[in-house]
């Protein structure tokens, strides 16, 4: 906390006897509470803003309903970033599937760009007996096989053009990112003290760190669809799909081939009594809320790191509070956020093992015994079902649960800053920090 001064040259008297220094004066070694507010909101702003890649907005849809619905995915990115990273490693993982379903088509020019921008609602089919709706990967490689329609030439040039990046933007969040890294591993490697606040910035930021991998082919703020008119209608698609598509569809016609909502899923409001859906039927846009199936490498990436974002709090486990109170509570709710983050998977995952019959699998494997033609082990993309209601309130206990954790150790990191230790306003000392040649 001191201040170094270095006369260069000369001294001389300045006004009414006031002695001039002619001198460089370094910064002083320390940074005030301010500092590290600002430092810490800065870092977290600019990631979850600059990672946020939504969907195509509807044909007419206004600048204000835009910019909200970003504002309002933002702050999942900071109340829970290992939501939004969960949306965006299963579109990662749809847009691989999709590479795989073209090149069985004869594509070769078929991307994970294509995939991600069809994924988006990117192409709109336009046919002659409906109004206009968005299709997503799936459906458009089901219409070519059918012969429908032909695979848009459209090249990863044309989907990179539409997109509006804002490599400066991407830039700077880079730079304060890194900055602000070093800094925080800096003042652990020189035992300086690192605020809660500051750690729970490093958590988002690293989780955000996941997601923007996942997205970093999708294209970013796409506002003008690519469209696409079938050589049939849409009444010939659905007789020549036959029983599948005798359904009633709820968002679009090609609800049979894709429907856009999760296999594995809750449905909370049914059981209420509620019924939800669309205000207007087909869609003018893809929600930016499903998550596609995750394959194996896919879980696993998110096993990985929602665990390692959810075990980043319990490093303050034995950082200076301004009481004992506040730090056991920082230990619950650190504790209830790694917690519930491995229940929900082992629910998630024992009701899918369950239902997919894998226990059979295993059954049938380990005692050598024929399964009967008739049993139907693994996952059936088609099958919808409603979790069982001990599920369904256990999900709720953990998602309470959750919440709570959450929002107190958002309370934490800025109430913590009324007392801090003399050490948590030094800056760090780099000649220690980074291990040299004396």
């Amino acid at each position: 906390m001191s201040r170094s001064v270095s006369a260069l040259n000369a001294t001389g008297e300045g006004n009414e006897g006031e002695q001039t220094v002619y001198a460089w004066v370094q910064e002083p070694n320390s940074r005030g509470t301010m500092s590290i507010v600002w430092n810490s909101l800065t870092t977290v702003f600019l990631c979850t803003w600059t990672v946020l890649c939504l969907n195509l907005p509807a044909e007419d849809e206004s600048f204000s309903n835009r910019f909200w619905r970003k504002f309002r995915w933002m702050v999942l990115a900071l109340s829970g970033p290992e939501f939004l990273l969960c949306f965006a490693i299963g579109q990662h993982a749809a847009a691989k599937r999709s590479v795989a379903l073209f090149q069985n088509l004869g594509s070769i020019t078929w991307t994970m760009e294509h995939g991600f921008f069809a994924d988006m609602g990117g192409f709109v089919l336009m046919p002659s007996d409906t109004p206009k709706f968005p299709i997503n990967s799936k459906q458009l490689n089901y219409l070519v096989s059918k012969g429908y329609v032909s695979i848009p030439e459209v090249s990863q040039r044309d989907i990179t053009d539409r997109t509006k990046a804002d490599y400066f933007a991407k830039f700077v969040t880079v730079f304060q990112t890194t900055w602000f890294l070093m800094q925080v591993v800096g003042r652990g490697a020189t035992h300086l003290h690192v605020t809660t606040l500051e750690l729970t910035a490093v958590a988002i930021v690293v989780c955000t760190f996941g997601t923007f991998y996942c997205w970093y082919k999708k294209p970013l703020d796409v506002e003008v669809p690519i469209i696409i008119r079938p050589n049939v209608t849409i009444a010939q698609i659905l007789i020549e799909a036959g029983p599948a598509a005798s359904e009633p569809y709820k968002q679009t016609p090609l609800d049979f081939v894709d429907d856009f909502t999760p296999s594995w899923s809750i449905n909370v409001t049914s059981r209420f009594g509620i019924r939800t859906g669309p205000r207007r039927r087909p869609l003018r846009r893809l929600g930016n809320c499903r998550i596609p199936q995750l394959d194996k490498p896919s879980r696993a990436l998110l096993f990985t790191i929602t665990h390692i974002y959810g075990s980043m709090h319990l490093i303050g486990w034995n950082f200076t509070f301004p009481t004992a109170i506040e730090q056991l509570l920082w230990r619950i709710a650190a504790a209830t956020i790694f917690a519930t983050t491995f229940l929900f998977w082992a629910i998630d995952r024992g009701e899918a093992w369950y239902f997919d019959k894998e226990y059979l699998k295993w059954y049938y494997l380990i005692t050598r015994k024929k399964p009967p033609a008739d049993e139907k082990i693994g996952r059936d993309p088609g099958r919808k079902f409603h979790a069982p209601t001990w599920v369904l309130f256990a999900h709720l206990m953990i998602a309470a649960c959750y919440t709570v954790a959450r929002l107190y150790l958002f309370f934490e990191g800025f109430y913590g800053l009324r007392k801090l230790p003399a050490s948590a306003f030094e800056c760090v000392n780099w000649n220690q920090a980074i291990p040299h040649l004396a």
